[in-house]
């Protein structure tokens, strides 16, 4: 298969999703990147249909996949931070969403749906800034050395 039919069944993948098919963009997108066009979007629009259909392992594996491929796209860190958050491991997407904030600099260049991503990764990385204060004060606290105890 040449490049460009690679890169039209990405297209053809890519409405297939919008339009609510999945399944038919996943078929797609596999042909696609089997076929030599494995960029970081046809990955993400990979692991986007593979989440619609409930396949997490799939998701993770494009997901992965697209990070291997660049590995400071900003895209894949969101989507890579979003799907540890939605699995309920905060603290590993905290890692990602750090490393999606060295973009901030340029985020008034940035689409609105990467500006979106960035607001949630500040506020992951806030709470979990939050969290990491409150186990240290109680840690503190339990062994008497808090701000209510006086010096000793």
């Amino acid at each position: 298969m040449m490049q460009r039919d690679a890169a039209a069944l990405t297209q053809t993948a890519l409405a297939a999703l919008s339009e609510g098919n999945p399944a038919k963009a996943r078929d797609l997108l596999e042909q696609a990147i089997a076929a030599g066009h494995a960029d970081v979007s046809a990955w993400l629009a990979l692991a986007h249909a593979r989440s619609k259909l409930g396949d997490d392992t799939g998701e993770t594996a494009a997901i992965d996949a697209a990070l291997a491929l660049q590995p400071g796209d900003l895209r894949a860190l969101l989507a890579k931070a979003d799907h540890l958050t939605a699995g309920g491991d905060v603290r590993a997407a905290s890692a990602f969403y750090s490393a999606a904030l060295r973009y901030l600099p340029r985020f008034d260049q940035l689409p609105p749906q990467l500006q979106d991503g960035l607001r949630r990764a500040q506020a992951a990385n806030q709470n979990v800034a939050r969290e990491l204060e409150d186990f240290v004060r109680a840690k503190l606290e339990a062994r008497g050395l808090g701000p209510n105890h006086g010096p000793r």
